[in-house]
């Protein structure tokens, strides 16, 4: 990550930064006390108070280099069933008929399942208390997945001075996830950083009575956060969440030769049989 930072402060001509490793919350200053007021056609006005059991807080960033692949594939199933036989339908009143038998796909009919899940960056926070998160999430992939020998001629990005356009130039109390996400963005331009390809594949083909569960997923960046809690208190949520993604996502889920024969009940309200 660091060697991936200072090739992009090179790129635009930075100098050398002094700076440490430590970047707990990297000088956001954040203030949690604050009237927000909105001029577009409402004015908003927040006066909240509320008297938590807890506190949630994270700062976290998630970069991601490279590319990412998931594949399943599955062929040639077969479910050789045995004969079910015939029955004999009695009537008194018309010519008795023998009926073939059929299987009940409610409890007789197997399931083939197909997954391929790949993802770039993923987060999942669960809490009943409030949740302060400062989170970024980068995507990308560097020239020919090669090692960048001149990247280690500049200096580390840390908790000491850093761009920010949003701060008219350089200081310290930048956010350093959005200066990350303008440097990304400078070194897509450039060339320094290239797609990242994130591709999902799921095939299913040649499947003889059994059901087909097929799914592909492709993800870059994904963040879910859920508050569950009864106590209105601790219904509080203060997020800032910056994610960057320069790549080819994918996800292909495919199907096909899939036959079933001698089955009934393929539906709630199907009493029918399939047959091929």
């Amino acid at each position: 990550m660091k060697r991936l930072i200072t090739a992009l402060l090179s790129a635009v001509a930075v100098s050398a930064f002094a700076g440490t490793s430590a970047m707990a919350f990297d000088n956001v200053h954040w203030s949690w006390y604050k009237t927000v007021r909105e001029h577009v056609d409402i004015d908003v006005d927040i006066d909240i108070n509320v008297y938590p059991t807890g506190l949630v807080e994270v700062e976290k960033l998630q970069i991601f280099l490279g590319n990412a692949t998931a594949t399943s594939t599955v062929h040639d199933i077969h479910n050789y069933q045995y004969d079910p036989g015939t029955h004999i339908d009695f009537s008194y009143c018309w010519w008795n008929f023998r009926i073939d038998n059929s299987f009940d796909a409610r409890v007789d009919l197997p399931s083939v399942v197909s997954a391929a899940t790949a993802v770039g960056n993923n987060q999942s926070i669960t809490s009943d208390v409030p949740v302060f998160l400062h989170d970024g999430q980068f995507v990308a992939n560097t020239r020919g997945n090669e090692y960048c020998a001149w990247c280690d001629t500049v200096g580390l990005v840390g908790d000491g001075p850093s761009y920010s356009s949003t701060q008219g130039g350089y200081g310290g109390s930048g956010n350093l996830h959005t200066t990350l996400a303008e440097l990304f963005t400078i070194g897509a331009v450039i060339g320094v950083l290239t797609p990242s390809d994130i591709s999902a594949y799921s095939t299913v083909y040649d499947i003889k009575n059994a059901t087909v569960d097929s799914s592909a997923t492709a993800v870059a960046n994904n963040i879910n956060v859920s508050l569950l809690s009864s106590n209105p208190n601790n219904h509080v949520l203060i997020a800032d969440i910056t994610q960057f993604a320069y790549a080819n996502v994918t996800a292909v889920s495919s199907v096909c030769d899939v036959h079933l024969s001698d089955y009934r009940n393929l539906s709630p309200t199907d009493t029918s049989t399939a047959n091929d």
